[in-house]
């Protein structure tokens, strides 16, 4: 665990009870970041970086902190886990992973390919009721804006869960389909409170092992801050 002020807390516990899976969550303060904790934590610096604002450099470096303990979790090495040009993270042959971060946490879980074919995760604190209404033509369908009405969620509540259900499937999905897809590929069409689940399914073609009107369940974990989508298969 780190003893400096940056990574306030690591827990190698999971709010969701997963099979085969290693996970890893720590809380940070983004003003306590310097560089020179790269080192410190045995990280390597990327070179994209070399001009980002602090911020993302403290967000990059808390997710890849908590990767790296969820990797030696699963494997019991200390990998290094670079970013691919399209800035997703490379993960060692043999497994696959999903990192997260807010501006005050990190969380991020990996597997072995050979027990679970997909794996996304995404934690977004709540949208501002009036930024919700603002972006929600960005981020829903009609179908999904009558899913709100009809549900119990609050609007900017249920708005944040599908952009972050979204999300989850989306960095499921890339590693397999290899291309960017935005919001509009995919439909929350049913959300779950009682078991924390969603399930979403795809409006158009990716690939022809993904193709429009494929469909995954998923599970949810709402705190008062923060929403958690998991996405995997």
């Amino acid at each position: 665990m780190a003893s400096d002020s940056f990574i306030q807390l690591l827990d190698e516990s999971f709010p969701l009870e997963l099979k085969q899976i290693a996970a890893a969550e720590a809380s940070f303060i983004i003003s306590e970041y310097d560089r020179r904790l790269f080192s410190k934590y045995e990280i390597d610096f990327p070179a994209e970086l070399n001009k980002a604002v602090p911020k993302r450099c403290a967000e990059f470096l808390a997710g890849r902190y908590v990767a790296r303990h969820a990797l030696e979790q699963l494997s019991g090495t200390a990998y290094q886990i670079p970013a691919a040009p399209d800035r997703s993270p490379i993960w060692p042959q043999g497994i696959i992973g999903s990192i997260s971060h807010t501006n005050t946490q990190a969380l991020a879980m990996v597997a072995y390919a050979r027990d679970h074919l997909l794996l996304g995760l995404d934690l977004e604190n709540w949208m501002e009721p009036v930024l919700a209404r603002e972006l929600s033509d960005q981020i829903i369908c009609p179908q999904e804006r009558k899913l709100l009405a009809d549900s119990e969620l609050e609007f900017h509540q249920g708005l944040t869960l599908i952009f972050s259900a979204k999300e989850s499937l989306y960095k499921a999905l890339f590693p397999q389909v290899k291309r960017f897809f935005g919001f509009e590929y995919a439909r929350v069409n049913k959300i779950d409170p009682d078991s924390g689940t969603f399930v979403i399914s795809l409006t158009r073609t990716l690939t022809q092992a993904y193709p429009a009107g494929w469909q995954i369940s998923g599970r949810y974990l709402r705190t008062a801050d923060t929403v958690l989508t998991l996405v995997s298969d």
